[in-house]
């Protein structure tokens, strides 16, 4: 099937949902209009670099640690897993404050709450809107997919659908602490 007409169906399915009362509140979620209480609470931890813990096998968990970020990963294998000592197969790893806000990006772009600025500046030291300058991504076929307020910066649910190279675009800005770019 074409991109083109996958896209259409997609939307076609988001428009129905929001008809039926439900409120799109992050790429692949919905909840009910007006009832945050039916937001998925552990999906809004890891949306938003929260520590939340995974139990079983393929589990992730992600702490906080007083340097950062620490992200545990267990066993994939179902057979490998339980044959271990509890907790024994998981893998940690401790993100660079770069990945950390790339992840940060990537996660927090998938829901329609998108980036607090200050929550941004705080948690990264640089400031939300000198990235998003840097970016490019004013005033370019961008414009229509991006919402961007004094507080906060969002894609629209076209957005989401191109936000891959939004994200690679403000996560390749020079002046991030620790980027590669």
């Amino acid at each position: 099937m074409e991109t083109d007409r996958q896209a259409d169906m997609l939307f076609e399915i988001w428009h129905h949902l929001a008809s039926l009362g439900y409120d799109h509140y992050e790429v692949s979620n919905f909840a009910r209009r007006g009832q945050d209480s039916h937001l998925c609470l552990h999906n809004l931890r890891y949306w938003n670099l929260q520590p939340y813990l995974g139990i079983g096998p393929s589990a992730c968990s992600t702490a906080l640690a007083p340097d950062g970020l620490v992200r545990c990963n267990a066993e994939p294998d179902v057979h490998a897993y339980a044959a271990q000592t509890a907790f024994s197969t998981y893998q940690v790893e401790k993100l660079t404050k770069y990945e950390e806000l790339e992840e940060y990006l990537i996660m927090s772009l998938r829901t329609r709450f998108g980036i607090d600025k200050l929550g941004f500046s705080r948690r990264f030291g640089c400031d939300f809107n000198d990235i998003l300058s840097q970016s490019g991504l004013k005033g370019t076929s961008f414009d229509p997919l991006v919402n961007d307020t004094e507080e906060r910066f969002w894609l629209s649910e076209s957005g989401w659908m191109v936000m891959d190279p939004i994200v690679v675009r403000l996560a390749s800005v020079p002046s991030i602490p620790n980027g590669s770019a």
